[in-house]
């Protein structure tokens, strides 16, 4: 057993697999030495579960997180109620469950995850070591579960027990790093939810503070580095600063080379950084940007394991660089391409899932860009039929509520030119309407959709040959607003 801790110790100092690998060997042989009555096995069984766990979130196989679980049930199993140590057993256990859910994405592993957890804490004594590690654990699986269902309780109670974790953690104390980071990245979720810029300005300096404290080549370095990047992003896609995505693209770039190759946390790097450059290509034109985009996510997607739950967002992001390269060479097979990888992760994606909305939308906008070029009507009534569900599942409260009306209006005026339909037309003009009064004063959408509801009644006018006077007048709403759509191409950070 001890060598198996020391080989352990060694892997998380240093990282190195063949020590991790000795270590299971080592405790696993303890493990069936130790009779099942010995008041000493379930410990022993619940620490050889957190190494497997270890080693699956270095390798990302699969075989090793279902043996973590079985091992930690097994633990449970052979400890009596009331016994101190059992809360300690399901917390790991809720853990496990938690770290299968992010790669393969069963909600009911999710739900394991959030039960055993919420168990654990119930049983942990006021005070214990180990409150704030499970606090924080279960803020991160509640901002799992706010990301598929997109219930903002989820989050907002996400937050509140990682502020818990991190104001009962002692300044100096290394885990407290860890916290700070993780309380950022449930606060960068709710700001892309509500576009409430306090969230995303508290996030980055909470991100930063972690930063700046943790020691150079920590293991967690690099996971850190590539959520304040993501956290940049986000702010970049409210503000247009660019510095921001230039910040953002810096700190993913240290993600991606300091990260080992064959940990799996470089595919969300190198996809996260894809999708930075191709932002900024969008807006300075830079084609040496979105060329490295697309290398990146495309060779994401040659890496991913089969059935990783983060694949169809994979996906989403290399179709979204390719859009882009489109529109800027014009080359059809790239709409083509992105078409084809946009629908393989709609496809993916399980009824009900939060990026419902997302991935329908865009898929929408691809097909739509198509039918510009080509002219296929196929293509546009496809496109305005996903877009017609993308609007249906997006909630009232949610920042794109706004944007998935106004972008099912540009595919409505798209079809117009094309068709002459006054039906269309005047749809598209009550949803630019719609959309125009749900975004706030100052938002930089605003001028645009205005400019482009102009465009539509002019277009209807000279369809009708009406009397501009005789028009009912559409009045933008001027009442401050605390939340705003994010940009009409969205993604999500991985």
């Amino acid at each position: 057993m001890t060598r198996g801790v020391e080989s352990r110790q060694r892997f998380e100092d240093v990282g190195n697999l063949a020590d991790i690998d000795k270590a299971i060997s080592a405790l696993q042989l303890a493990a069936r030495l130790t009779p099942d009555d010995h008041g000493a096995k379930p410990e022993g069984l619940n620490y050889i579960g957190t190494v497997f766990r270890r080693r699956f979130e270095r390798t990302g196989n699969p075989l090793d997180i279902s043996d973590a679980i079985s091992l930690q049930q097994r633990a449970i199993q052979l400890t009596p109620n009331g016994d101190v140590d059992l809360f300690i057993y399901l917390a790991s256990l809720g853990i496990s469950f938690m770290r299968r859910f992010e790669h393969m994405g069963a909600l009911a592993d999710l739900s394991d995850a959030i039960s055993y957890l919420q168990r654990a804490i119930q049983l942990t004594p006021y005070g214990h070591a180990h409150l704030p590690f499970q606090l924080n654990s279960l803020g991160i699986s509640l901002m799992f579960r706010f990301e598929r269902n997109g219930d903002p309780k989820d989050i907002s109670k996400a937050i509140s027990f990682q502020r818990r974790a991190v104001q009962l953690t002692p300044n100096g104390d290394p885990d407290k790093l860890t916290w700070l980071n993780n309380l950022g990245n449930s606060l960068m979720r709710r700001f892309e939810h509500t576009g409430d810029l306090p969230d995303i300005a508290e996030a980055i300096s909470l991100q930063q503070r972690a930063i700046q404290l943790t020691p150079t080549g920590h293991i967690e370095i690099a996971m850190r580095l590539n959520n304040l990047g993501s956290s940049f992003l986000c702010r970049f896609e409210r503000t247009g600063d660019l510095g921001d995505i230039s910040e953002a693209i810096s700190l993913q770039q240290q993600a991606v080379q300091i990260t080992p190759n064959g940990d799996t946390d470089i595919l969300s790097f190198m996809s996260n950084l894809g999708l930075s450059l191709m932002r900024r290509f969008t807006r300075t034109g830079a084609f040496s940007d979105i060329s490295e985009a697309i290398v990146l996510q495309q060779r994401t997607l040659e890496l991913a394991p089969n059935g990783h739950a983060s694949i169809p967002s994979w996906k989403t992001n290399l179709g979204l660089s390719l859009v882009a390269r489109f529109g800027y060479t014009g080359d059809i097979d790239d709409i083509s391409e992105a078409i084809c990888v946009q629908k393989e992760a709609v496809q993916l994606i399980p009824n009900g899932h939060a990026q419902m909305s997302l991935q329908l939308n865009n898929l929408g906008l691809s097909l739509t860009r198509r039918f510009e070029r080509t002219g296929d009507i196929s293509d546009i009534s496809e496109a305005i039929s996903l877009q017609q569900q993308a609007v249906k599942v997006t909630p009232e409260d949610n920042t794109d509520f706004p944007s998935r009306r106004y972008d099912l209006a540009l595919s409505l005026i798209c079809r117009f030119e094309r068709t002459g339909d006054l039906k269309d037309i005047s749809k598209a003009i009550l949803l630019q309407e719609q959309a125009i009064k749900l975004i706030p004063n100052g938002h930089r959408n605003l001028p645009l959709w205005l400019d482009g509801l102009g465009i539509s009644l002019r277009y209807r006018f000279e369809r009708t040959g009406g009397s501009l006077t005789s028009m009912k007048p559409f009045r933008y709403n001027s009442k401050p607003f605390n939340s705003l759509p994010m940009t009409i191409l969205k993604w999500h950070h991985g």
